[in-house]
């Protein structure tokens, strides 16, 4: 079975030998490509709808939109890759032309940035969360299979490794954007912190807040999904973040309860992704606000002050200053290296554990 990449990432700039490959895109074409989360199953079903896709995973962030696509051996063609590209531009409604690797390059890509390596902050571990939970998601709808779930465990073992023997300190994107944004603000005491969210970066932007000596108690994660689903309860196992309260925004968060939950505030975290802002501030705001989102998730009255307002461009540059001040440390490219060697080592040993198996089936087969 063939493996097929589709997709933009805003973040490859740590010597990828995929880099000639590798289109580089504005913020404003990736999210081009956005979707809403009603839209997700509309492109997967899109695409899974072709005989010759077997199974395919979604990865949406701030930084990136790429579908992994399984394909039937020998119906990789130029002609089936262009009728998905036109299946994922009928739904995003987006020109931007999708960087394609195929088979061991895009398994190279997809490893790469399992291990940190293809973000602005070099080893960070959010990215785990977020493949982690798109796998999960399209298992459970059926979009994924054995292949996708080998393919995970794969990266997954590979990283274990490469945490074990080079990063060892871990570090986060969130954390650093975090305590960056504190520092602007010119204070860390609050009493009244809202998380708007529900996915990876709301999830470890509340841990992160801890790590950064916040009371959990001081925290109210807003979401719009439902209380039972597996987001919210796995932010609920989280032990590190027991007393934090939740409230379900059902009617999304440009409802009324919302609005008053923010001026209430002294600190608002945004994780929501959506293409249009979903909060509108009047020029009387003056809570400090970070806005993790790909678009913008807030509208200000013209004369508003925008002072206390952080929004994801702005709180990149403070990663990449930090990330590129690691990047001139000697030791430290010294063990990227070391990964990169570790990655290309699991990929020969993956394809050498597929080679064996079809060897072992076509026998089987006699």
């Amino acid at each position: 079975m063939a493996l097929a990449y589709l997709g933009i990432s805003l973040s490859n700039q740590i010597k990828n030998p995929l880099r000639d490959q590798l289109g580089e895109y504005s913020n404003q074409e990736l999210l081009q490509s956005k979707l809403s989360h009603d839209e997700y199953s509309l492109l997967l079903d899109g695409l899974k709808i072709f005989d010759f896709v077997q199974e395919l995973a979604l990865i949406t962030t701030c930084n990136r939109f790429e579908l992994l696509v399984f394909i039937e051996d020998g119906q990789d063609s130029h002609d089936n890759i262009n009728k998905l590209r036109e299946a994922i531009s009928s739904v995003n409604k987006s020109e931007t032309h999708l960087d394609y690797l195929k088979d061991d390059d895009a398994k190279l890509q997809f490893l790469r940035t399992y291990a940190g390596l293809n973000s602005g902050l070099i080893g960070e571990d959010e990215i785990c969360m977020q493949i982690e939970i798109a796998f999960k998601q399209c298992f459970h709808m059926e979009y994924l299979g054995k292949q996708g779930i080998q393919l995970l465990h794969d990266a997954q073992s590979l990283r274990s490794t490469i945490n074990e023997y080079i990063y060892q300190e871990r570090v986060s994107y969130c954390t650093v954007a975090i305590e960056s944004a504190l520092k602007h603000f010119g204070t860390n005491h609050f009493s009244n912190i809202i998380i708007a969210g529900s996915g990876s970066t709301a999830h470890q932007s509340s841990l992160s807040l801890v790590k950064l000596k916040q009371d959990p108690n001081n925290f109210t994660l807003a979401h719009r999904i439902s209380s039972s689903s597996s987001q919210i309860s796995n932010i609920k196992a989280s032990t590190v973040l027991e007393g934090m309260s939740y409230l379900r925004c059902k009617h999304g968060y440009h409802s009324q309860k919302m609005k008053d939950l923010v001026q209430d505030a002294d600190l608002v975290i945004l994780g929501i992704d959506s293409r249009l802002p979903s909060i509108h501030f009047t020029k009387h705001n003056k809570t400090p606000v970070i806005d993790f989102s790909s678009k913008p998730s807030l509208s200000f009255d013209d004369d508003a002050s925008q002072i206390n307002y952080l929004s994801s461009p702005q709180l990149d540059q403070y990663v990449r200053y930090y990330s590129e001040r690691r990047m001139n440390q000697i030791g430290f490219m010294a063990k990227i290296e070391l990964a990169e060697a570790l990655i290309a080592k699991s990929l020969q040993t993956t394809n050498h554990r597929n080679k064996v198996t079809m060897t072992s089936s076509h026998q089987g087969a006699y």
